[in-house]
Formats: structure tokens, C-alpha cells, sequence
């Protein structure tokens, strides 16, 4: 198969009305404050999401701002100690200076390239202009290249997201208004269906379409 074989109308209908029923609910996807989104993708880094909400929830009742946080950093540290990782909590400190000296009081525009903030990559960068601008990128983890892969017939590995393949197929799967939602969508089938391991192919509404589901699942 190649990119132009798969079968993205079928696969954007199908994770759309699947996340519509099955979405999980986080506080982080219903905010419009760009300072807590900003600091959700970075607590999320190697984190449970429902160990990440709790800290999150803390942590946007006390602070709404990079200055407030900024400010009271004892305090953000001891909000923060429960996620763990001591390099991803110094980073946070890192963002939280960034974005209060860079941007102070203003929303980053469109135009700014928010993968110069410490912390944000290509998938944090994806998931934040998804939220804030609309913007149609694919948030290309593992999770997204594993679901690729599987439906392609194409061999997973950790590294299948720098793949051109499989980058092409995500930027193409992504190009609907419903981009955020499909995003999330993929997420959170890879974490209730397709996983990474015991995939429940015989819960999987991909299964006619899924070329891993064909040669692997025997019901």
C-alpha cells in the first residue's frame, strides 16, 4: 500500500463517530486558556493522563498565567512533585520563564513558531495550533504511526513516526475541519482499542479495513 491506497474517508468517518460515543473526558480539551494548554502537553510527557489531571487540576485553580507561576515557584514545584521526573519538572520551569519573558501578557499568534518553547515538539506543537488556531496538523506519536502502520500492512517500530510514509498518510488523515477531534479520536482508540500490545481487534470498527487485523485476529 501506499499513501495514496489508504483509506482515509473510511478511517476519518469511522474514528469521528467512535470518539463522538467514546471520547474520554479531560479538563485540558475543553480549555481556551493557551497558558494551561501549553502547560498540559508538557505534565503529559510520559505521564498516565488521569495521574496528569489531578496535578493539572491544581495547578490551573491556582495559576492562570506564566506571570502568576512564575512568581510563586516554590509553590509550582510542590504542585508539580507528585508527576515525577525531576528533568520534566526543571523543563516546566524553563516554559513557564519562556513563555512569561517572550509573550507577557498576549497569546501567541499564528505566525509565532511555538516549537522554539521549551518542552514543545512537533506533537505538542500539532495538539496546541490544533486548539488555538484551527490549524490542520497531524499529532504524529507513536500512537498514530502504530494505527498507521497496522492499517497499512506496514512493519511498527519506535521510529515509524519519522517514516515518510507514514508522515504522509497522517498530514493527509488530518486534512478535515474535524482535525482536533480526529486527533484526539486516534488517541484515544490507541489507548482503548488499539493498543500496543492485546490490541481488542474484535472491538475494532477498522477491523475491514485493517491489514494487521486480517493476518493477526482470529475470533
Amino acid at each position: 500500500m501506499d499513501a495514496s491506497e489508504f483509506p482515509y474517508r473510511s478511517v476519518r468517518r469511522t474514528l469521528l463517530a467512535w470518539f463522538k460515543k467514546n471520547a474520554r473526558d479531560y479538563p485540558w480539551r475543553k480549555t481556551g486558556n493557551w497558558f494551561h494548554l501549553t502547560m498540559a502537553e508538557m505534565m503529559l510527557r510520559r505521564t498516565r493522563a488521569d495521574q496528569a489531571a489531578r496535578v493539572y487540576a491544581k495547578f490551573t485553580s491556582r495559576f492562570t498565567t506564566a506571570q502568576s507561576a512564575q512568581a510563586n515557584r516554590e509553590e509550582v514545584l510542590a504542585i508539580l512533585a507528585p508527576l515525577g521526573l525531576k528533568w520534566r519538572t526543571k523543563q516546566i520551569l524553563e516554559t513557564i520563564d519562556y513563555l512569561k519573558d517572550t509573550y507577557k501578557t498576549r497569546k501567541p499568534s499564528a505566525n509565532d513558531d511555538l516549537t522554539r518553547i521549551p518542552g514543545v515538539g512537533e506533537y505538542s506543537n500539532a495538539m496546541i495550533r490544533n486548539r488555538l488556531y484551527g490549524e490542520r496538523l497531524p499529532a504524529l506519536d507513536s500512537n498514530m504511526a502504530r494505527l498507521i502502520c497496522r492499517i497499512s500492512g506496514k512493519k511498527f517500530t519506535q521510529e515509524s513516526r519519522r517514516n515518510r510514509f507514514v508522515s504522509d498518510v497522517a498530514h493527509s488523515l488530518v486534512q478535515t475541519k474535524h482535525s482536533r477531534d480526529l486527533n484526539l479520536a486516534v488517541l484515544d482508540y490507541c489507548a482503548l482499542v488499539c493498543k500496543p500490545t492485546r490490541p481488542l481487534c474484535g472491538q475494532c470498527k477498522l477491523i475491514s479495513k485493517c491489514k494487521y487485523g486480517a493476518t493477526s485476529y482470529r475470533p
